[in-house]
């Protein structure tokens, strides 16, 4: 086989290894969404942070169409690359005294829970 064709073949399994990546880079000031399990990084050129949705820990809110005692709430959990865990909701966050805010700041980073859907959310990153 000629070097030209080792190279063809060699660029090519290597295009075809990154092309299942999730390298897709969110600018602040953004709103995206996150599936579950999958991770997002976000730059804004100096600093980058990578944010995972790690699971769906309670979704009490009130059905479309019903009449409910009260709103209810969903309450996610996102890991950042150092490992560490953080709670957001929206909702009535108030009636249960556990500290779930609907924003974190995160190196710098403001995300804010904007939605929760089937097993996706939509997030809001500021800097």
């Amino acid at each position: 086989m000629s070097k030209f064709f080792k190279q063809i073949s060699f660029f090519t399994l290597l295009l075809l290894a990154f092309s299942g990546c999730d390298k897709e880079s969110i600018k602040p000031n953004t709103e995206f969404t996150l599936k579950i399990n999958k991770t997002k990084t976000i730059q804004d050129g100096v600093k980058s942070v990578s944010i995972t949705y790690t699971d769906l820990l309670e979704d009490s809110r009130c059905p479309e169409e019903s009449t409910c005692v009260w709103a209810g709430r969903a309450v996610v959990l996102l890991t950042d690359d150092k490992k560490t865990e953080y709670k957001l909701g929206i909702g009535d966050l108030e009636a249960v005294n556990d500290e779930v805010k609907n924003e974190v700041e995160i190196d710098g980073f403001t995300f804010k829970l904007i939605d929760v859907k089937d097993r996706s959310i939509t997030l809001k990153v500021t800097k």
